[in-house]
């Protein structure tokens, strides 16, 4: 299946995407991507793993830096 990057280039999608969930953790994406940020600036990531933050502790967002290990544990109300 072909797909445009953000870029605009087209580019061969071999497998899907996919995006595991870590309890109390970040987002983990297997594979290469490309991240477009708030500011327009495009970073590739080749891979084979890139994580997201989920908690808004890290200090490299949208990255994840583990700054989640250092937060007390989320409870459940």
């Amino acid at each position: 299946m072909e797909e445009k990057s953000i870029l605009g280039t087209p580019e061969q999608v071999e497998n899907p995407t996919i995006i595991e969930v870590i309890t109390n953790g970040p987002l983990r994406v297997l594979g290469p991507l490309e991240v477009k940020l708030a500011d327009g600036t495009v970073v590739s990531k080749p891979g084979p793993r890139t994580t997201f933050c989920r908690c808004g502790a890290s200090a490299n967002k949208p990255f994840c830096d583990g700054a989640h290990k250092e937060l007390p544990p989320f409870e459940n109300a």
